[in-house]
């Protein structure tokens, strides 16, 4: 038993004197970009981006030369998933480099809105209740009243009207005409 755990403490303390430090990892994923070795970049890139003792910049960093890396390399769906990771710890990173085409330079902006996009919550609709607008009632056009048609049918009625007992009298001469003499008027019935 004593043996197991004096193996495991040498192993632990050999293993951080051969792993390579991340900032090493990160300047040899640069180098090798600079050098157009993007495969040994990229894979520089990722080491780095696991490490556990990377910081947060040192990671972001990794995963934006990691991404660059495989997007050069057109290999979009590893480079998808680095830019994935880039984007989930820092929305707003810039990744630059000035000799990507416009068409890279898009693929790394729709990734952002993508992400963007995944990462947005569900809108939450709330009502809204409002009150009731109250506005001054519009000003009624009234017309005026000898323009109403009601108040000359009337009218007109008994114009009519008194037109015709007008002429009906006005014609008619003193005696009448086919008329019975005055008395009484009998009638007779036959059974």
């Amino acid at each position: 038993m004593r043996a197991v755990v004096a193996l495991l403490l040498v192993l632990a303390l050999v293993r951080p004197a051969t792993a390579a430090p991340v900032g090493a990892l990160l300047d040899e994923a640069d180098r090798a970009y600079a050098d157009l070795d993007y495969r040994n970049a990229a894979t520089a890139a990722e080491h780095a981006a696991s490490d556990e003792a990377a910081t947060k910049l040192q990671r972001l960093r990794a995963w934006s030369r990691a991404g660059l890396s495989w997007l050069v390399l057109g290999q979009r769906q590893l480079a998808k998933e680095a830019l994935g990771r880039l984007f989930t710890m820092d929305p707003a990173y810039v990744v630059e480099d000035p000799s990507l085409s416009s068409k890279q330079h898009q693929f790394i902006d729709d990734e952002r809105a993508r992400h963007l996009a995944e990462k947005a919550p569900e809108p939450v609709v709330t009502p809204v209740i409002t009150a009731p607008v109250v506005t001054a009632a519009a000003p009624v056009k009234r017309t005026p009243v000898y323009k109403r048609w009601y108040v000359w049918v009337p009218v007109a009625a008994v114009v009519a009207v008194g037109l015709g007992v007008g002429l009906g009298l006005g014609l008619s001469g003193n005696e009448p005409h086919g008329t019975l003499p005055p008395g009484t008027v009998g009638l007779a019935l036959h059974l």
